[in-house]
């Protein structure tokens, strides 16, 4: 469980089959352990006034040497409860992850990142505005297994919330 190239070897002799032929000469194999991808997010701020502007960034983790590849597209779709969050006009998309490969269309519920997409060696980032126009607390996950690679898929979900209110509770200070 711990990532790395390993090598498996018999060595010549340790086999011997029913008949008493035995190998005679080693065989060897690499053996590649590779750990799965990861996915995080926040908001910031965590806390908006109506009609407000959070940025939501996503981060995609890869602690391997080598790059992830998409095996299929990774949708956060954003919150409907109590009403919809939406993806803000303009909707700021930037992010170290290939933003071509990012559809964040503003007035829209989700963010994909797209299948064949990738994730570099040391992971990347995605980062949108949103916002919404109802009072309430928007709990935004991503679930295991969402985010599918070439790398293997995520073993743990990725949560974060957003807190919509009238008066927009910001960083301890009320605004009227």
């Amino acid at each position: 469980n711990t990532a790395g190239t390993y090598v498996n070897t018999i060595a010549g002799g340790s086999l011997t089959t029913l008949e008493g032929v035995t190998n005679q000469n080693p065989a060897s194999a690499p053996v590649v352990v590779q750990n799965p991808p990861t996915v995080g997010k926040q908001f910031s701020p965590a806390s908006i006034p109506v009609n407000g502007t959070s940025t939501l960034t996503i981060v995609l983790g890869n602690t391997n040497s080598s790059t992830a590849t998409l095996t299929s597209a990774l949708i956060d779709t954003l919150p409907i409860s109590p009403a919809n969050l939406v993806v803000a006009t303009p909707n700021g998309l930037g992010g170290t992850c290939t933003l071509g490969s990012v559809t964040a269309t503003a007035g829209s519920g989700s963010v994909t990142y797209a299948s064949g997409a990738t994730i570099p060696a040391g992971g990347c980032t995605i980062i949108v505005n949103v916002t919404g126009t109802l009072n309430g607390t928007y709990n935004n996950t991503i679930p295991v297994g969402a985010l599918q690679t070439s790398l293997g898929n995520n073993i743990q979900a990725a949560n974060a919330s957003l807190v919509i209110s009238p008066l927009g509770y910001i960083s301890g200070r009320v605004f009227n």
